[in-house]
């Protein structure tokens, strides 16, 4: 059964009605090393979901572990740390 990672809405940033910006959403191993990119692309206002399913860019599983998930939109940048248990 496939692992799948949710980012809650406690990290949901408002964004002003008028406003479109580019959304990026990466995860990222421990050394900084980009694992998978989520989203990118523009996007108006709204609530969003996105679920990692623990597999790199080329579709392989990845280890357990602690991974950090960056959310940028625009000027906003945020990152966490998260843990995928197998």
């Amino acid at each position: 059964m496939p692992r799948r990672w949710i980012f809650s809405k406690e990290e949901t940033k408002p964004v002003p009605p008028t406003v479109k910006s580019e959304l990026r959403r990466a995860i990222y191993d421990m050394v900084g090393q980009r694992v998978r990119q989520l989203v990118r692309q523009v996007q108006g206002v709204g609530v969003y979901r996105v679920e990692w399913d623990g597999r790199d860019e080329h579709g392989r599983r990845v280890s357990s572990g602690v991974y950090l998930g960056r959310l940028e939109a625009g000027a906003f940048g945020q990152t966490r740390k998260m843990l995928l248990l197998k």
